[in-house]
């Protein structure tokens, strides 16, 4: 039987945890599965920057009093330092840069838990999205 590709989405985020801090920045600690790694038992990049654009909208979102908001990442700016191996847990820490209109820029690092050396840096720019219907 075919694996569901919403579980094994789900399966990548089921490690997050603590998610905590105050308005404008979020923090969470993490630790991922074997699903997300390469051969030697590193996460993959994609797999890096794929939690460090959803901690990046969370951010975005958790900053203003309408949650609803609908954001898109419009530049992704990622810079990787270090690897880091299955089951080493990490912290993410995403702060609010700035807000003007529709624009909001966030900075989100990930670092080891242990010894605190950054291993991925990224800077997001991200827009509200108005979605409408097509016409079509």
């Amino acid at each position: 039987m075919k694996e569901d590709p919403l579980q094994k989405a789900g399966d990548w985020f089921e490690g997050l945890s603590r998610l905590y801090g105050p308005r404008r920045v979020l923090s969470l600690a993490t630790s991922l599965y074997r699903i997300i790694c390469d051969k030697n038992d590193n996460w993959q990049a994609g797999a890096i920057a794929t939690l460090i654009d959803l901690v990046g909208v969370a951010v975005i979102k958790v900053s203003f009093s309408d949650g609803d908001v609908k954001v898109v990442t419009v530049d992704f700016s990622v810079s990787y330092f270090s690897t880091i191996k299955i089951h080493e847990e990490v912290e993410i820490e995403a702060k609010l840069v700035g807000h003007k209109a529709k624009l909001s820029s966030a900075l989100v690092e990930v670092r080891r838990k242990d010894n605190g050396e950054l291993v991925a840096s990224a800077k997001l720019w991200m827009t509200s999205a108005d979605i409408k219907s097509s016409k079509l």
